[in-house]
């Protein structure tokens, strides 16, 4: 597959903080560049420590102007949330 370009993260990542955040007082981060796994992530107030109405949700975006996402990809997303990381880290994904 072709890979999601930085410039098209960044992107995406601006609007989905300005409608987040002005909405739903969401927080949109990007993925430190050696994070595997998720490309962004989504928090709600009151940060990573999880409580009822807080969320923490990992996104992975993939850019298919030309090719379609495959099982492969959806798999690899899966298998991070359900791994220990995943599991502390996010409430959704």
């Amino acid at each position: 597959h072709l890979p999601l370009l930085p410039w098209y993260l960044g992107v995406l990542q601006s609007f989905l903080n300005d409608l987040l955040e002005k909405n739903y007082s969401y927080e949109v981060i990007k993925a430190s560049k050696n994070q595997r796994g998720y490309d962004l992530e989504i928090i709600g107030q009151g940060g990573t420590n999880l409580s009822e109405d807080e969320k923490s949700i990992a996104v992975q975006c993939k850019n298919f102007r030309n090719q379609r996402c495959g099982i492969i990809q959806l798999k690899v997303f899966i298998d991070f949330m359900n791994s220990y990381q995943g599991q502390i880290q996010f409430s959704e994904g």
